[in-house]
């Protein structure tokens, strides 16, 4: 077991993640037996609730982990309730690093030396979840999403329907946006390429113990009105998605989904 966390591993009750010596399905949450697992502590939600039903939306719309709550705990002292969840790995994903794949996250928090430890594309940073990139692959990735930016802030439709997978991304949208996370455009923002081939796509959708009107900064803890979709002035917004709520094709696409499958998923 370890400690883990950026912010949140300076709370009193701590988040952790811990590795078995044989791969198992914890509580049969996981799509396979994996060695490593993450219990998150929820300190900043006091409902304990919200990353608990952010997940399983998420796992429902086919862009996160399943999840459960459970009670910890550690060296014979009862630690409190915790949340149970699948690790963010190349692996639990189908990543295949050797054939062009990687695994990103956008971090706010990365820190280290740039374009080794993590990279900038416009106003983001972003860093890899692996320890075996090589510099040839760092500025390969760089392109790629230097690419994808460049052609959402140019509103070219047909590219970035080549590039992205627009379906992890309506529905990520539509997650975030349902929950109103302060933290969509700030860290713990991922997106994948299984390899070369593939499209990026958006997931595996994380962090959301300050969504749902629990930060104060924002509208006052507000639940209410467009967030990830409008440019409110609020620093963590993500570009992105501000970009491509202007954008009619993206915003009828977006009510399609929530009409036809994503709202079933909420009820």
């Amino acid at each position: 077991i370890q400690g883990r966390g950026n912010s949140s591993w300076n709370h009193a009750k701590k988040p952790y993640k811990i590795k078995f010596d044989e791969a198992v399905n914890m509580l049969g949450i996981g799509q396979k037996a994996k060695r490593d697992w993450v219990i998150l502590a929820n300190h900043g939600d006091q409902s304990l609730l919200r990353n608990y039903y952010a997940f399983n939306l998420a796992y429902k719309a086919g862009i996160g982990y399943k999840s459960t709550l459970i009670e910890v705990y550690l060296n014979g002292k009862y630690s409190g309730v915790y949340l149970l969840t699948s690790k963010v790995e190349e692996s639990r994903l189908n990543v295949d690093e050797k054939d062009g794949g990687f695994l990103i996250e956008l971090d706010e928090y990365a820190s280290g030396k740039e374009n080794v430890n993590y990279f900038v594309v416009g106003r983001e940073r972003y860093t890899l979840k692996s320890d075996y990139i090589n510099a040839q692959q760092m500025k390969s990735i760089k392109s790629c999403i230097k690419e994808i930016e460049e052609a959402i802030k140019n509103e070219d439709e047909e590219k970035i329907k080549e590039l992205v997978d627009i379906d992890s991304c309506v529905d990520m949208y539509l997650l975030q946006e349902y929950v109103k996370n302060t933290d969509v455009g700030w860290s713990s923002f991922y997106m994948y390429k299984m390899n070369e081939k593939d499209k990026l796509r958006f997931g595996p959708a994380w962090d959301f113990d300050i969504a749902m009107g629990n930060d104060y900064r924002l509208d006052k803890g507000s639940y209410e009105n467009i967030y990830v979709g409008r440019y409110s002035g609020f620093y963590q917004q993500s570009w992105w998605y501000i970009y491509l709520c202007r954008m009619e094709w993206f915003r009828d696409l977006a009510l399609q989904r929530w009409n036809t499958t994503f709202y079933s998923y909420v009820e």
